[in-house]
Order: C-alpha cells, then structure tokens, then sequence
C-alpha cells in the first residue's frame, strides 16, 4: 500500500523552548570547513570578540551558550559568501558531524533499499545529541519527498545558516546512498525561529 500523501514521521516537541546551547562539535566542524577554503583569518576579523577565544579553542566536546554559535554564524554571514559555497560547506559539515552516528545505521539503511526516510528519522536523535532546546519534525510528503521542519532555533535567523542547514540535509540524503534531486528553503518565520526545508531524492 502506498504511504500517505502526507505522513509525520516525527513530531515536534509539545511546548519546546528555544534552543540554549549548541555542541562544540558543530562549531569545529564549521571552522573546519572555513579553514579548507581559506575564509578563515577574515572570519577572525568580523567575529564577536568576546566569543572569538571560546570557538577558537573548543577542542574537547562540550556545551556551549547558544549566544556563542550565534556570534559564531553572524560572523559567517558577514563573510557574504557565494550562496552555492555556503550550501557545500554546510554539507561538509553534515559530513563530519553526521558520519559516525550514520554508519550505525547502515544495515537498516541496506534493509529497506537505501531510502533516505531510514536515515531521515533518526533525525530528532542527531538534534538532540547537537543542540539543547527547539524541535524538530520530519513529515513525509511522498515516495521520495519529505519536509524537515526546525522550530526553536535562534541561528536560522541568519540566512547563512539557513543555507548550509539544507547542505547538512543534503550530506545526510547522499549518505543513504541515492542521488538528491533538490534540498530547499521553504517558509521562514522570523517569530518563532522556525525553518521548513523540503527535500526530494531519486
């Protein structure tokens, strides 16, 4: 029987507050990815200088303020980079931070074909090991189309993140092993720091 036209594959969290800290993991993953394609110095130059030492030296895994990953993403979209190099970073990202909690989800993954939907749900599990606060849903919306909602999350606000939010999804699609059709923005509400995403595979 063919899936729903629309079906929640998970649902937010009743009555989440917004998100209040971030894990170090994603920010070293991103400076990473500014360090690969030399935006890294000038990033040093337009972030918060209260914050700059924290980011910078966070090696170990940890927790940290929101307000630190949100001077570190104005920063970033103060770079004003081209969109389609913000959306590879992102996937680099999705990559580095994504990769070791996936690959236990492999022979799933292998079991029902490849579909990304496998891999997709676990989603709600990856946010909560990366971010405290906010939700998230994933509703599928077809075959091979689904919606990833984000609700809570203070650093949507900058469109940079915005953009390299729909390369970690990509990173997470290209994962189960199928070609992405597309990974987009859709609504944006500013009121509640809630970004919807739709995403299509073949």
């Amino acid at each position: 029987m063919a899936p729903p036209a629309r079906q929640i594959l998970i649902a937010h969290t009743p009555a989440s507050k917004p998100t209040t800290t971030i894990r170090s993991t994603v920010l070293q993953s991103s400076i990473a990815s500014l360090r690969q394609r030399g935006h890294f110095e000038r990033w040093l130059t337009l972030v918060d200088p209260s914050h700059r030492e924290t980011i910078v030296e966070s090696l170990a895994p940890s927790w940290m303020p929101i307000e630190v990953g949100i001077a570190h993403y104005a920063a970033c979209e103060a770079l004003d980079l081209p969109h389609s190099e913000q959306v590879a970073m992102g996937e680099a990202v999705g990559d580095r931070i994504q990769g070791s909690f996936l690959t236990t989800l492999m022979k799933s993954a292998r079991a029902a074909g490849y579909n990304p939907l496998v891999l997709l749900s676990q989603f709600d599990r990856l946010y909560a090991r990366l971010f405290q606060g906010g939700s998230v849903q994933l509703t599928q919306t077809g075959p091979k189309d689904a919606e990833v909602e984000v609700r809570g999350m203070q650093t949507t606000r900058f469109p940079y993140f915005r953009l390299a939010f729909t390369g970690v999804v990509r990173a997470g699609i290209l994962f189960s092993g199928v070609r992405v059709g597309y990974v987009k923005q859709g609504n944006y509400s500013t009121a509640s720091d809630t970004l919807v995403m739709h995403a299509s595979w073949v």
